[in-house]
């Protein structure tokens, strides 16, 4: 049946949460968890009733404490309701269902030995720990844009124009005639060779090339 299914698994449900409660010395907030909670639970229990069975709550988180008992379609007889709205219900069947009843009572009534679990709930509740607000040094990375200036090399030709002076020396021949008169009527003609050096200074132009290098800086962020 899926409703004894669904039953069971409420009952794990159940049981897992009881352990986790009265487990790792929780019961030590027991007043805490009954202001948070109490309102939403219908029950005739208060607080002090719940302080006073502690010792119980131990022994029940033994294992073997608890049992889940349900009724199975064996303990029912299926009968269809007369009348125009004819609906199917479950009739118990009495002395399948007492069988049930008194499984569950005899289960109640043994009595069960000792068992160390209570005692080391016990011990947690007594030593429950305390959470500290501990310091942990841990090494974090911390990411910082750091500039690099990278040198860039830029080459650069320039023209430098010189003008240079050259002397040149030209030598230039030049004849003169000098006429000589003497007492005798004679006209002498006397060619008089010169030479007259002419000094020249022709500019030259000349380009030359230099090169030039800059250095230019580029900073650059580093992640």
């Amino acid at each position: 049946m899926d409703e004894k299914r669904r039953s069971l698994r409420q009952q794990q449900v159940f049981r897992a949460l009881y352990e986790r409660l009265v487990g790792g010395g929780n019961l030590i907030r027991l007043a805490e968890l009954y202001g948070d909670y109490g309102a939403e639970v219908d029950t005739n229990l208060g607080l002090p009733d719940l302080e006073g069975n502690v010792p119980l709550m131990f022994e029940l988180a033994a294992p073997g404490r608890m049992a889940f008992f349900s009724l199975d379609q064996e303990q029912f007889d299926w009968w269809e309701v007369p009348g125009p709205l004819s609906a199917p219900v479950f009739l118990p069947d009495r002395p399948a269902l007492l069988r049930v009843l008194q499984a569950a009572a005899d289960f109640i009534a043994t009595p069960a030995a000792p068992d160390d679990r209570a005692g080391t709930l016990a011990a947690e509740l007594t030593q429950s720990p305390t959470p500290t607000n501990t310091g942990t040094v841990t090494n974090t990375p911390t990411r910082t844009n750091t500039p690099w200036r990278s040198p860039t090399l830029t080459r650069t030709i320039t023209l430098t124009r010189t003008i240079t002076l050259t002397r040149t020396i030209t030598v230039t021949r030049t004849v003169t005639t000098t006429r000589t008169i003497t007492q005798t009527p004679t006209v002498t003609n006397t060619g008089t060779e010169t030479l007259t050096p002419t000094i020249t200074a022709t500019p030259t132009i000349t380009e030359t090339p230099t090169v030039t290098l800059t250095a230019t800086e580029t900073e650059t962020e580093t992640p």
